[in-house]
Formats: structure tokens, sequence, C-alpha cells
């Protein structure tokens, strides 16, 4: 009988991994070998222009923060007529899905620094000025411990005063799951908001296609697959047309993605990413964390959304007023900017004066002691 088991039990682990080997194999076979190689991906390119910026509303100067035991590049935007004689209120932005704080920000950065506030800007680890290998790894966990060390180095290095979160599209999920792991967060402003792929799954599927979401995931098999067992990530397009081998590929992508990224980006970036986000994203769900975000919440969001679904808004902000904290008056709790716009739209004219003057008079009403 001893025997018998162990035969058994050999059998069977001899038919899992050839059954492994087979989904191995043929994971590596349906992706055509064309596609973006980890080889495309450049070195990290070191920056030199680091000097300071002065304009009329700010002086700009670059610092230098660990996260995940690589070193991260960010912008310190210190206003010139700050808003209050005590310590000035500050802004921590990170950018959205791949992108990088040179990619068409600084008209926020002028407008919040216009008002009186601060604003420390960063990179994710592997992306623009900052370091950090594999490059372009986009992971919404990790980047929220890269928002987590940024804040640990602005209150440690850095005299300011109250801390408001900005994010956007996926660091829109991002500050909404760092402010309820931090405290002392003032408010937060999420514009575009990633915030639950399961939970708008049909709404995935419309947008996206049956298709491309059974490419997306073979190559997220074979990126990991390829990884562990052989050494060779692989890649991706960021965006691109639909029907491409990209992560964003819906009609708005092409043109919207691409009208804010640098000429000249920062650190040598491309247009690729990790094919794993393509899986690891399902499980990345910054709408559960609604319940512990203590502070108040401006919700930005587009009624043509084509990435982050505007079904999940409605539910986000039902959450948001729930919160005991705000029972009272559950408006002061989370507001909502709406617009009939698409993901991309809120950051160009004529949807942009819009937003910057909701974002602006929120962040100054709770940042700013007499703004009310």
């Amino acid at each position: 009988h001893f025997f018998a088991r162990m035969a058994s039990k050999f059998l069977r682990f001899t038919l899992k991994a050839a059954l492994c080997g087979g989904a191995v194999t043929a994971t590596m076979a349906v992706i055509p070998p064309d596609q973006i190689t980890v080889t495309d991906v450049p070195e990290f390119q070191p920056v030199s222009d680091t000097a300071p910026v002065s304009t009329a509303d700010y002086t700009r100067t670059t610092t230098y923060f660990k996260s995940r035991g690589a070193k991260c590049e960010a912008w310190v935007f210190t206003p010139q007529k700050p808003a209050t004689s005590e310590q000035v209120p500050v802004v921590v932005m990170g950018h959205g899905l791949a992108a990088q704080k040179d990619f068409n920000l600084e008209k926020f950065v002028a407008a919040f620094t216009k008002a009186g506030m601060a604003v420390f800007l960063f990179d994710y680890p592997g992306f623009g000025g900052s370091e950090g290998k594999p490059r372009n790894l986009v992971d919404g966990p990790r980047h929220v411990q890269d928002f987590q060390a940024a804040i640990e180095h602005v209150r440690k290095e850095h005299k300011f005063g109250r801390m408001a979160l900005w994010g956007t599209s996926f660091s829109g999920g991002h500050v909404l799951a760092t402010a309820a792991k931090t405290s002392g967060v003032a408010c937060v402003v999420s514009q575009v908001p990633f915030l639950d792929m399961q939970r708008c799954i049909l709404d995935v599927v419309r947008n996206y296609g049956v298709g491309q979401l059974c490419r997306l995931s073979c190559a997220a098999a074979k990126d990991i697959l390829g990884d562990l067992l052989l050494g060779k990530p692989y890649y991706v397009k960021i965006y691109g047309q639909p029907g491409e081998w990209g992560m964003l590929c819906t009609p708005e992508c092409q043109e919207g993605y691409g009208g804010f990224v640098s000429k000249s980006p920062r650190g040598g970036w491309e247009n690729a990413v990790l094919a794993r986000l393509g899986l690891t994203i399902m499980l990345y769900r910054p709408y559960a964390t609604l319940p512990q975000v203590p502070c108040p919440v401006l919700l930005v969001a587009g009624e043509q959304d084509s990435l982050c679904p505007f079904s999940m808004i409605p539910r986000a902000m039902q959450a948001l007023q729930a919160r005991p904290a705000f029972s009272k008056n559950p408006a002061e709790g989370a507001e909502l900017c709406q617009l009939s716009c698409n993901h991309f739209d809120v950051y160009n004219s004529p949807w942009f004066e819009t937003v910057i003057d909701t974002e602006t008079k929120f962040l100054q009403k709770h940042l700013i002691r007499g703004s009310h």
C-alpha cells in the first residue's frame, strides 16, 4: 500500500508538472515575438538638470528620499507668496499609471503654489528621476508604500504645515489607500480614480472587449512565468490604439495619454510596462479602504471615463459619506466634481479650468485656516 500511494503521488505530480509545462509553453507561444521585449526598455538614465527653478509662483528644488531601497527623486515647489505666515501647507502628489512627475502636471502645481501652498511631487521607483529596477514596474500596493515613504520624508526634512494628498487615475486610488493607513492627512484629492476593477468588471469588459482582456491576461502570464523560470520579463505598451497589445487601449488613450507625455521624458521613459499588471491590477482594490479614510475627500470624475468607470463613483461617495466621523455632516466628508468628459479631458481645456478651480478651493478650505 505504501508503494502504491507513493506511485500515485508521483503520477499526480508528473501530470501536474506536464500540465504546467504545457501551460507555460502555450502562453509563451500565443503571444507574437515581435511585441515589446525587455531589451526595448533602457536602463535608468541619471538626470543632471537638478538646479533650482524659479517662476512668478514658486521656486522648485530637487530632493531625494528612499523607498523600497531605491533612491527616489522629488521636486519641492515652495510658493513665492505663502498663504499663511505660519507653516506653509503642502500637497504631496504622485502621477498615475506608469506616468512620472514631468508629465503635464505643471498646471496643477502652478495653481496650488499660486494659492500659497507648497507641493511635493515625486517619481515612483523605476520611473523618471528615481532609481530602481526593474524599470516601468507598476504595482498598486508598492506605490502606496512609496507615498508613505514620501510623507515620512516630508515630515522629517521639510518644515511644512498641514498636509494633503493628491492623486490622479491609478494614483487616485493610491492616495485613498495611503490616507487610510496614515495619520495626520488633512484631506485628499482623488482625480478620475482607479477604485476596484472587480466591482465594475462588466464596465471593464464593455470598454476593453473580451479579446483585449484575454490578450492582457496571456501577456501577464508570460511576464510572470518568463521572469520566474527564465529571468526574462515581458513588456507591453502602456497606451495605444484599440486592439494593440497595450494596457490602456480604449479609443481615448492614444491621444489622451500620448498628449501629456513629455517630449524628453526624464530618466529614459519608454511606452512600456511590465505585463504582469494585467493580472495584479485585479487584486488591487482601494475601494475597500474607503471606510478607514479619516479625512475629507474630493472625488473628480468623468461620466464618459473608459478607464476608471463612473459607475464606481456613486458607490464611493456613499461609502465615504457613511463614515461615522462625518455622520452629522456627510457633505463635509466627501465632495464630488462630476463632469461630462472622459478620463483624459480633466488635464485639458475646457474641463481643466473647472477641475483646477474646484481642487484649489477644496485644498484651501482644508489646509489654510480662515479660508472656510
